[in-house]
């Protein structure tokens, strides 16, 4: 029987990839919303100190907001010199969009980008949208 912890596990695998790329890792699963980007901004920004010159973000998402993915793509553009986006499952919409910000991309064999599809508020409804690919 296997004793090892699977985060402990985990981290070192996270450590052997970032020093081989010379990259700080980022996982972010989940919706892209503005509440998101705040908290990945930070985290970019919240280092004490960017220790490597590469950014590798794996990004697991049915899309969302594009101005938050925008957001996303940028912050790492800004602090990193070479962008890498690992797709490993789904990555959607918002999640295109960073993906054309990243200088490199590596999809897996279960990785897929979608369509950009700009969520629209809807006219008689609050707080509720639909697809902008939806037909009227």
């Amino acid at each position: 029987m296997n004793d090892k912890d699977p985060n402990e596990s985990l981290a070192a695998a996270s450590v052997a990839v970032a020093d081989q790329l010379d990259a700080d890792v980022y996982l972010y699963s989940g919706g892209i919303d503005r509440a998101g980007a705040r908290q990945f901004v930070r985290e970019v920004c919240g280092a004490s100190s960017l220790k490597r010159s590469g950014c590798l973000l794996i990004l697991g998402t049915r899309g969302g907001d594009a101005d938050a993915a925008y957001k996303i793509a940028r912050i790492i553009k800004h602090h990193y010199s070479k962008f890498t986006l690992l797709i490993p499952g789904l990555c959607k919409s918002a999640g295109s969009l960073i993906a054309i910000g990243a200088d490199d991309l590596v999809i897996a064999d279960d990785g897929e980008l979608g369509p950009l599809d700009v969520q629209l508020g809807k006219r008689d409804e609050l707080f509720e949208y639909s697809s902008g690919l939806d037909i009227n």
